[in-house]
């Protein structure tokens, strides 16, 4: 990808998603945000949509924590979850998230029928005239089918129209509290 000769005065958001245990690739990631930095970026948010912890055995021995801690080095600012991320199971994600950085966005898992995870953020851009971006996460419903049952037992995945409801909710939320742009970070 070539970027811009000037990123003067600009946010850059970066993403990625399905890493899949490719932690090797993470160092390109941290030269990308630099490049932003030296072609003046004030502001590079690194965000990633899921499906990091499992493929290979560099993050499978670790379940996942491996890839949290590079993503920590890098400077990653939001995850949500993909599918892969239950492939340890709910309480391994809780352990994780303890632990760890990461607090994963994903408005539509729900653990015992009540939010498993935050459903969004704020983060607020005083360098743009104090402007705010508010994110929120959605996790592939998709998982109920492709996890382990035994991995996400109380767990389930908000899907259909309903998701469509409650993306809108959070839409919603965000604007009403004073957000300038809304992110959608989806697996």
């Amino acid at each position: 990808y070539q970027l811009p000769d000037s990123l003067a005065g600009k946010t850059v958001i970066l993403h990625t998603n399905d890493v899949h245990g490719a932690i090797d690739k993470y160092a390109k990631v941290a030269a990308l945000r630099d490049e932003c930095y030296d072609k003046g970026a004030h502001q590079v948010i690194l965000l990633d949509a899921g499906d990091y912890s499992q493929g290979s055995p560099y993050v499978s021995l670790s379940k996942g924590a491996t890839a949290l801690d590079m993503m920590a080095l890098v400077g990653y600012d939001v995850i949500t979850l993909g599918n892969h991320e239950f492939d340890y199971g709910y309480e391994n994600l809780k352990a994780l998230q303890s632990k760890s950085w990461a607090d994963p966005l994903a408005a539509n898992i729900l653990y015992n029928g009540k939010p498993a995870f935050s459903g969004s953020m704020i983060l607020h851009n005083d360098l743009l005239g104090d402007k705010t971006i508010g994110l929120f996460g959605l996790a592939t419903p998709e998982t109920a089918t492709k996890a382990h049952p035994a991995k996400i037992q109380g767990v389930t995945f908000v899907g259909g129209q309903d998701m469509m409801k409650l993306a809108q909710t959070e839409v919603d939320t965000l604007k009403a509290a004073g957000c300038d742009y809304v992110i959608c970070l989806g697996h």
